[in-house]
């Protein structure tokens, strides 16, 4: 997908698949590059404030907080394999997360890059949550919770496939369990359990080089990991 593209969800007619973040079709024509601001106040993360009605006078405001994650992994599926997760609320100290993968966090399962960037989503959207919510200077209400990632696999999965699986018993449409169904389910009990709440969240999905700080991070993480040899 070309950075040009608008996958970012384009009206309210809802015709965009669920979960999937959609902004004013003013905005239609921007790179997703433009789309993100950086709060001088606070340090993080949010899109531009479809409450403007013009990009020239859009500003940052805190209605979209965005969290970028990635997922890394060295030897890519192979017994040896080392994975890490990187999440990113924000500029600075405190607003970033770099963890390597390990069996508590997945255990029993060969590390992947599908599965680091599942994992990261799930640690992101918790992250982003809480942050959000602990600011005592920002307002939690009307809040979307964007969970950005260069994943297509991750986007589309929860914005598309999950719920096609869900109405088909978990399974895909030749009957088959999709790969990695435990993470997938593990993500949509997570984001159903907030929006039971009332919160909403949304995916994003975002050019690489735009979510390059959340792969420094992931990267730094596998580079951590210790080999836990899964056969």
């Amino acid at each position: 997908m070309s950075q040009s593209q608008s996958a970012y969800g384009t009206s309210y007619d809802g015709s965009a698949p669920a979960r999937l973040l959609k902004l004013c079709p003013s905005f239609d024509s921007l790179q997703a590059d433009e789309l993100i601001e950086t709060c001088d106040m606070c340090g993080r993360y949010y899109t531009v404030c479809c409450q403007h009605r013009s990009w020239e006078t859009a500003g940052v405001c805190h209605h979209h907080a965005v969290v970028f994650v990635d997922g890394a992994c060295s030897r890519n599926g192979l017994a040896d394999a080392q994975a890490g997760i990187g999440c990113a609320i924000g500029d600075g100290a405190g607003h970033c997360l770099s963890l390597p993968v390990t069996e508590d966090m997945d255990p029993g399962h060969r590390r992947t890059s599908q599965r680091a960037e599942l994992l990261a989503a799930l640690h992101g959207v918790d992250f982003l949550v809480k942050a959000k919510r602990s600011n005592p200077n920002v307002s939690a209400k009307g809040v979307v919770y964007v969970v950005a990632a260069d994943s297509e696999y991750v986007v589309k999965g929860m914005t598309e496939w999950v719920p096609r699986w869900k109405a088909n018993g978990w399974k895909k449409s030749d009957g088959r369990f999709p790969a990695n169904l435990d993470l997938f389910r593990r993500l949509d009990e997570k984001v159903s359990q907030y929006e039971a709440r009332g919160l909403d969240v949304r995916f994003f999905h975002v050019p690489r080089a735009v979510n390059a700080v959340a792969d420094g991070l992931a990267k730094d993480g596998a580079a951590r990991a210790t080999v836990v040899y899964v056969l």
